[in-house]
């Protein structure tokens, strides 16, 4: 049983907490060792993306893709499949003329719109490695959405969990209205508990309301 509990806050702290059933059994000899090992952070090639930083603590590993984005691609327990899902056919792409889905973790701005929502990260952004264990990765500047998107994502030493914290910066001289929206790309298989609010049954009030996008089907 794999649980990703995300908080979502403008300009504030998310956790991308992975706690892993396949270490559970061992917990307590997998954290005094991984408290032993340092943080590390390494770059290497991943799907055709050269400039793919890795984060690992021995326990979990992330890879953050600076080609494109900025984007995490990949995030999995230490000999484990990726959490995410990442499209193999827009693997290593980069420069193109639209949007590409691409999968993993990114930084989105709601309401969602053609112009700002959509507006490309397909050119490379700037890294900085700080303290040894913490990843800064700027992309360059959305001109049509009139933003520019910084993510800092720090690795615990002793536990399966990130720390990821998201900013948007206006680069203009107006006043817009974004809300930062967090939107990881699970692969299939997984299963979601979502709460759903009851009420006091004897109110027979609609508690349950179902919000769906234009472009979603039912059959979803």
């Amino acid at each position: 049983m794999v649980r990703v509990r995300i908080d979502v806050r403008p300009a504030s702290v998310t956790w991308l907490t992975a706690i892993l059933a396949l270490l559970s059994a061992s917990a307590a000899p997998a954290a005094a060792a991984a408290m032993e090992r340092a943080v590390t952070i390494e770059r290497e090639d991943y799907r055709g993306w050269s400039n793919t930083y890795r984060l690992s603590n021995g326990l979990v590993e992330a890879r953050v893709v600076t080609d494109i984005g900025p984007r995490i691609i990949d995030l999995r327990p230490v000999g484990g499949e990726n959490l995410f899902h990442a499209r193999v056919a827009e693997a290593g792409g980069r420069g193109e003329a639209r949007w590409m889905f691409r999968g993993g973790w990114r930084l989105w701005v709601a309401p969602e719109r053609t112009a700002t929502t959509y507006a490309l990260d397909n050119t490379p952004c700037e890294v900085e490695i700080a303290e040894g264990n913490a990843l800064r990765v700027t992309g360059p500047v959305q001109s049509e959405a009139g933003i520019q998107k910084r993510i800092d994502i720090a690795m615990a030493a002793s536990e399966p969990r990130l720390k990821l914290v998201s900013r948007i910066k206006n680069v203009t001289a107006q006043a817009p209205t974004y809300a930062a929206w967090s939107l990881p790309v699970m692969r299939p298989g997984g299963r979601a508990f979502v709460p759903l609010d009851v009420g006091p049954l004897t109110a027979f009030d609609a508690t349950r309301r179902l919000i769906l996008w234009s472009y979603a089907e039912f059959a979803d």
